[in-house]
This record gives C-alpha cells, sequence and structure tokens, in this order.
C-alpha cells in the first residue's frame, strides 16, 4: 500500500484563496470550511455582496477563524497583490490568450511556487464566473472537466475540488 503524501502547510500557508464577487454568504462559510479541511487558512473576498453574515459562520463549521481573519477589497488587483502565480478558475470558455490547465496539472506548479512565494487561486462569482477582466490579472486558467450541459460547479465544491488537489 503507497503512503498518501500532502502538501506541507507552510506551503499551503502561502496559497491564498480568492473569491470574486460571491453574492451568497452561505457559499464564503462552506468554502471556508473546505479549505480549512484541506490546510489552507487565507481566504480574501472581493466585493463580496453580503459579508459578514451568520449564514457563513453557520456554514463554515470549524472554519470559523477563517472567516475572521478574511481580507476584503474592492479590486482583484489588490488581492493578488504580491503573488508570483494567479490561477482563475472558470468554466466558461474564454477567447483571451491564456495557459489553461486541469485541477491536477495545476497543482504541481502552484505547490512549486508556493514554496517560496505567495500564489492565489481565484474563484468567480455564483453567477457569472470571473469577469474577462478579473481574468486578465491570471496567468493561468483552471477549468474543472465537467459534462458539457452542466458545466458550473457549486461555488464551494470548486473550492474543495481545487484544495484537495493543492493538499495531495
Amino acid at each position: 500500500m503507497n503512503p498518501v503524501v500532502t502538501a506541507g502547510f507552510d506551503t499551503l500557508a502561502r496559497i491564498r484563496v480568492v473569491l470574486c464577487d460571491t453574492l451568497e454568504p452561505s457559499n464564503i462559510g462552506a468554502a471556508a470550511r473546505a479549505m480549512k479541511t484541506m490546510g489552507l487558512s487565507r481566504l480574501t473576498l472581493v466585493r463580496p455582496k453580503q459579508f459578514p453574515h451568520g449564514m457563513a459562520v453557520r456554514l463554515a463549521v470549524s472554519a470559523n477563524n477563517l472567516l475572521d481573519d478574511a481580507v476584503v477589497v474592492t479590486e482583484l488587483a489588490a488581492a493578488v497583490a504580491g503573488c508570483h502565480a494567479v490561477y482563475g478558475v472558470s468554466a466558461r470558455q474564454r477567447k483571451i490568450p491564456v495557459r489553461v490547465l486541469g485541477p491536477r496539472d495545476m497543482a504541481a506548479p502552484a505547490l512549486a511556487t508556493a514554496q517560496s512565494a505567495d500564489v492565489a487561486v481565484v474563484f468567480g462569482g455564483e453567477e457569472a464566473g470571473l469577469s474577462n477582466d478579473d481574468l486578465q490579472l491570471c496567468d493561468t486558467l483552471v477549468q474543472i472537466p465537467s459534462n458539457p450541459q452542466c458545466r458550473s460547479l457549486n461555488l464551494a465544491a470548486s473550492v474543495q475540488l481545487i484544495a484537495y488537489e493543492l493538499r495531495m
């Protein structure tokens, strides 16, 4: 039986999860919980509609400290300032010339960078995902393989999947 090798907490501590334009506070809480279960601890919110909010606290369960420590900014540029790599997660097909990777393929280079520098993984809002303007600030587009007839995942589910790949 092969032992499971996971990323170290020092490396994971350099990864920011950035949620842009969240509409539902419950998704912020659920994303925080997803992050904490995989060892991620840095949450940044860009233009959240409602935060702080009791529903976020209820869904965060044991990850309320991530909500307490969350950084809230009005522009994505401020959220990713100082990052050496910025990955934008979106299901939408783009004509913007940007490198496209799947979650598993993005994990290794993201972790390699995070050994010595900050990395951001950016998620768009529930209704429209990342805007083209926000995607312009990303080095790489990450697309989660899904059913072409139903490409959009729940925000917290997307965070969980990406966090899992980073952890493993």
